[in-house]
C-alpha cells in the first residue's frame, strides 16, 4: 500500500465514530511510523485494528477509556502510555474533549529508533517499566512530548526532503529519550555510563541490513559476513541486547513485510513468495504458518 492508502485504513478503525464524524487525522511514513491525531469524542474498534505495530499513546487534553476483558481503564491527561496492544484491546474510547495522539512504529524502524536508547536503560527500569507502562506528565514534560510528536507529524508531510528517514528516525529517538529521562529521574536511577560503541555499531548495522534485505536474504552467515563476524558471535550480542537470536530477529521483519504484502490485494501469494524470495508458494506458506498459526490466505481474509 502506499502511504497515503495506509492513512486510509488506519483511519478505518475510527469507522464508527460518533454519528460519521471523523475527529481523526492520519500522518503516515511508508509503513514504518503514522501519527494519528485526534481532536474530539471518538471510538477505535480492535476489530478493525489489525496490526502488529508497535503503539504509544500521549494525552494531551481529556481523558481515554480502555475496554480489555471486559475491564475498564479510564486515564487522564497529561499522560503517556507506552507499549500499547491494539489487537488485545476490546475498544479505546476518547472523551469529547480530548486531544492527543497514538504513535504506531513498525517494530524494525523502532528498533533501530531506540537500540542507543535501551543500551543506556538498565534491564531493572525497563521491565518495571513493561510491567506498568503509563508515565503520568507535568506540564512541562508534557509539552516536550507535544513539540516533538508536532515535529514528527510536520516531517512526515515532507516527502521530497533528502534525509526524510533519517530526521524521523531522529525524532523517534528523541521522543524515547524524553520518555526514559522521566522514568530515570522518578525511580531514582542512572543510566549506564558506558557504551560499547563496537557493539552498539554492528547490532545498528544489522538492523539496518536485515531491513533493506531482508527479501532477498534469509540466512544468518549472509549478515554475519556482511559484518565481518561469526554467525556465533552475531547472535550472542544480539540476543543479549534483544533477547532474540539473529534468526529470530531476521524470520520477524520477514514476516512484518509479508503481512504488509498480503494486505495487498494486488498481489497474489504466490507473487508475494516469489518477492520475499521462498522457493515456492508452499514453502511460504508453511513458513508463515510456522510464525502466525495461519495460512497466508486465511491472514488474508482476516481468519486470525
Amino acid at each position: 500500500m502506499t502511504s497515503a492508502e495506509l492513512s486510509k485504513d488506519i483511519a478505518g478503525w475510527f469507522a464508527d465514530a460518533y454519528e460519521g464524524r471523523m475527529p481523526v487525522q492520519v500522518e503516515s511514513f511508508d509503513n514504518e511510523l503514522h501519527i494519528v491525531k485526534i481532536c474530539g469524542e471518538a471510538r477505535l474498534s480492535s476489530s478493525k485494528a489489525s496490526t502488529d505495530l508497535y503503539a504509544s499513546m500521549y494525552i494531551n487534553k481529556g481523558s481515554v477509556s480502555i475496554t480489555q476483558d471486559k475491564e475498564t481503564v479510564t486515564d487522564h491527561a497529561p499522560m503517556f502510555i507506552d507499549v500499547l496492544d491494539i489487537k488485545a484491546i476490546d475498544s479505546i474510547v476518547f472523551s469529547h474533549d480530548f486531544i492527543g495522539y497514538i504513535i504506531l512504529l513498525n517494530h524494525t524502524f523502532l528498533k533501530e529508533a531506540t537500540t542507543e536508547v535501551f543500551r543506556r536503560v538498565g534491564s531493572e527500569l525497563s521491565t518495571r517499566h513493561f510491567n506498568n507502562p503509563k508515565t503520568a506528565l507535568n506540564s512541562e514534560e508534557s509539552e516536550n512530548f507535544c513539540k516533538t510528536i508536532e515535529f514528527l507529524s510536520r516531517h512526515i508531510k515532507e516527502k521530497n526532503h533528502t534525509f526524510q528517514r533519517e530526521i524521523l528516525n531522529t525524532g523517534v529517538k528523541l521522543l524515547f529519550y524524553e520518555l526514559w529521562d522521566i522514568e530515570t529521574r522518578r525511580n531514582g536511577m542512572k543510566p549506564r555510563s558506558t557504551v560499547n560503541i563496537h557493539w552498539d555499531s554492528i547490532t545498528s548495522h544489522f538492523m539496518y541490513l536485515v531491513h533493506t534485505h531482508c527479501h532477498e536474504h534469509h540466512d544468518v552467515t549472509w549478515y554475519a559476513n556482511k559484518l565481518c563476524i561469526t554467525p556465533e558471535k552475531l547472535t550472542g550480542v544480539l540476543k543479549k541486547l534483544y533477547g532474540k537470536t539473529a534468526n529470530v530477529l531476521i524470520d520477524e521483519t520477514i514476516m512484518a513485510e509479508a503481512k504488509v504484502f498480503l494486505r495487498n490485494p494486488d498481489l497474489s501469494i504466490q507473487e508475494i513468495s516469489e518477492i520475499l524470495s521462498f522457493a515456492d508458494q508452499s514453502t511460504f506458506g508453511k513458513f508463515f504458518k510456522r510464525h502466525s498459526g495461519v495460512s497466508p490466505a486465511n491472514y488474508r481474509k482476516g481468519k486470525q
